[in-house]
């Protein structure tokens, strides 16, 4: 017997996937889990930002929930150089940066990488490896992690990339589901108030052999699974 607005209130300090199995429950909770109420709890505060930037910015929303889905199904952003996620179920965020993005040793050169668009990829360039005996791979851009850090607060974040490399400990690479290959390069932790810098690198230098044919679609940045 409570009122649509009560309900709305309340599931609104739930979770996604609380809201969307909640919607079975009567007529009252399903109007209240499709308000914009409850789902602008759920996107990120700069929303409005990242629809902007998409390349989808022109589409009309009827809803929030409709924003959120769409965030769920991922938009690229910063011109395609970035693409961001949510996840349907927990709400929380993930960022890919493109490998125009990050900082790659002697990308500019096209006797070591070419750049070209991979069927599979979800940018318009990913970088392939021709041939190099010091391959360098590093994010140095503090200003562009810094939305990802605090739209995850108080979160274990890992990193991956996909190319098939190592970090020293032996790290087996594992496939994912949109078929391309990743393996962690480390773990991090976020807190309420902090303003650290994160360094991201995959190096192998020490060699000097020659390497060459692996493909680098980006560096993803994403919630650390409990699991």
């Amino acid at each position: 017997m409570l009122p649509e607005s009560c309900v709305a209130n309340i599931i609104s300090f739930t979770s996604p996937a609380d809201v969307f199995s909640s919607t079975a429950v009567s007529s009252v909770f399903r109007l209240a889990g499709d308000s914009d109420f409850v789902w602008e709890k759920f996107l990120p505060s700069d929303y409005k930002s990242l629809i902007s930037q998409s390349t989808d910015h022109y589409q009309n929303f009827s809803s929030k929930k409709e924003i959120y889905r769409c965030f769920c199904d991922s938009v690229l952003i910063d011109n395609t150089r970035k693409l961001f996620k949510i996840n349907k179920f927990s709400g929380k965020i993930s960022y890919i940066l493109s490998a125009r993005d990050i900082s790659i040793t002697s990308s500019d050169q096209a006797s070591y990488w070419s750049w070209s668009n991979v069927s599979d990829s979800r940018f318009l360039e990913s970088a392939e490896l021709i041939t190099t005996d010091r391959l360098e791979i590093n994010d140095e851009k503090k200003q562009q992690m810094k939305r990802l850090l605090y739209g995850n607060r108080e979160e274990r974040m890992a990193m991956t990339v996909d190319a098939i490399c190592g970090d020293g400990k032996r790290r087996e690479p594992k496939g994912r589901d949109d078929g391309w290959m990743e393996i962690e390069l480390g773990e991090f932790e976020t807190r309420q108030g902090e303003d650290d810098e994160v360094s991201m690198s995959l190096t192998e230098v020490k060699g000097y052999q020659l390497k060459g044919g692996i493909v680098i679609d980006g560096i993803e940045v994403r919630p650390k699974s409990l699991n």
